[in-house]
């Protein structure tokens, strides 16, 4: 097992809201760690429901665990108060419903360390209701062009949580949450890190496992408009990032087709359509032809004017040509 304990090696960030009923089992998978020398930091974001006093109940009983305790501002800010306290030499962050695998710490830092890596990726284990299956992200062999590619057109996960970020890159290139940010705070950040050319790494074997199911109050699950805002806000400041133009531009426009999903499948046509207003019946056709799942059948309900008959259209269309 590798250790280092002349200074923290890994500080875990885990904002905190409304999330008593998961939050001990997210703890207890970072107490669990076969590599010690880490640190939580537990930021509790408002909770109303007693999240804040298991918090510091933890840290009472766990030197390596600290709480603190701010009002409500969002999951993005919760993240920056608490990258501001820790210490670690490298940063990785856990939402408060997830768990890791416990092998997970010392295979990623054992990665960082022996491949010299900014950053180093591992697989989700997206957990459901009635199971679980493997997210995929990546392979050892993939470039750091490909890596990089991946995660900027949307191939990959733009997620801070399933990475390992060595702490000198956010001081390097001035990285940081936004403040009030209630969405894609991961996303920005990511993106930003790859478009900054980070050397990267890849763990196989160690598992991040994402609860799909259980809590509801989850940071991460925040109204629509508040989404669409917030991914118009990263747009914005990805935009002023200054490095690989490439990744960038594909960057961008994975996070405006995130917005577009999430209003497709949620908003009235009227209010979908301001979303998408980039779309024309060329891009349509052309989409189909492709036979490109997610923007063909969303442009083309530009066309019909009704999200629905759209996405049942563009699946007819599918089957006719022969490749469904």
């Amino acid at each position: 097992m590798t250790d280092c304990r002349d200074k923290t090696a890994v500080s875990i960030i885990c904002p905190v809201f409304n999330a008593k009923g998961t939050l001990a089992r997210c703890v207890e998978s970072v107490i669990s760690q076969s590599f010690t020398n880490w640190e939580l930091v537990l930021v509790d974001d408002g909770s109303t429901d007693g999240s804040g006093c298991l918090c510091e109940e933890y840290a009472a009983k766990d030197y390596r665990i600290k709480a603190l305790r701010y009002k409500n501002e969002g999951v993005s800010s919760a993240r920056q108060r608490g990258m501001e306290r820790a210490s670690g030499e490298y940063y990785t962050h856990i939402d408060p419903d997830d768990w890791i695998s416990p092998d997970w710490l010392e295979g990623m830092y054992d990665t960082a360390k022996r491949e010299d890596a900014d950053v180093v990726i591992c697989d989700f284990m997206m957990v459901f209701r009635n199971g679980s299956c493997l997210s995929r992200q990546c392979h050892p062999c993939y470039s750091q062009r490909r890596i990089a590619k991946a995660v900027s057109g949307g191939k990959m996960s733009h997620s801070i949580c399933n990475k390992l970020v060595r702490r000198s890159v956010f001081d390097k290139y001035g990285l940081s949450f936004p403040e009030g940010l209630q969405a894609s705070e991961d996303a920005l950040i990511c993106h930003s890190l790859f478009i900054n050319g980070v050397k990267c790494a890849f763990r196989e074997g160690v598992y991040y496992y994402y609860d799909r199911f259980s809590n509801d109050n989850s940071l991460t699950r925040v109204r629509l408009g508040r989404i669409l805002d917030a991914v118009k806000t990263s747009v914005t400041l990805l935009e002023r990032v200054e490095g690989d133009e490439t990744i960038k531009r594909r960057s961008v426009r994975t996070l405006k087709s995130i917005a577009k999903m999430k209003a497709f499948y949620f908003l009235p046509y009227d209010e979908f359509r301001d979303v998408y207003k980039e779309s024309n019946t060329g891009y349509v056709l052309r989409n189909i032809h492709k036979v490109t799942k997610v923007e063909g059948y969303v442009a083309l309900a530009l066309v019909i004017r009704d999200n629905k008959k759209a996405y049942s259209l563009f699946m007819r269309l599918k089957r006719i040509i022969g490749r469904a």
